[in-house]
């Protein structure tokens, strides 16, 4: 099994917790470690590690992260550098969770599930546009 590590700014990393509980029910090994806005990167630090050495037994860790080059994703780069079988994804978005939780079941490795969710989060950043009707002048000759 690959555990999931949600962290970023404010309350992103419960937020995104609830979020994905309520689509898809409770998520076995999912972590939630939010960097309040009071907080030092040590402190931050010392909640990251603590779910880390929680998850030590599993196959990897992936953890999900808010924003590339935050003190969330800083932090967690910095602590899976003493650490095996940790990927690290920034920008993380529901779908990418939803992805997560379920393919993570039949991965064969950490590095490409998050390679699988890279692709996923991608795919799922759309902008709607609203169709526009076409109006036919039947003043106008044909070709016009």
């Amino acid at each position: 099994m690959i555990g999931m590590l949600l962290t970023g700014h404010g309350h992103f990393a419960d937020g995104m917790m609830s979020s994905m509980r309520m689509i898809a029910g409770n998520v076995e090994y999912c972590e939630a470690v939010n960097f309040e806005e009071t907080e030092s990167t040590e402190q931050l630090e010392v909640k990251l590690n603590a779910v880390f050495d929680k998850f030590n037994e599993l196959d990897g860790v992936i953890v999900c992260c808010d924003l590339l080059g935050g003190s969330p994703f800083k932090s967690s780069v910095v602590l899976s550098l003493a650490r095996k079988n940790i990927e690290i994804i920034a920008g993380a978005n529901l779908p990418l969770l939803l992805e997560m939780s379920f393919a993570r079941l039949s991965a064969t490795g950490v590095t490409e599930l998050a390679d699988t969710l890279v692709d996923a989060a991608r795919g799922s950043i759309v902008r709607f546009t609203m169709p526009v009707e076409t109006v036919r002048d039947e003043n106008l000759s044909d070709g016009i």
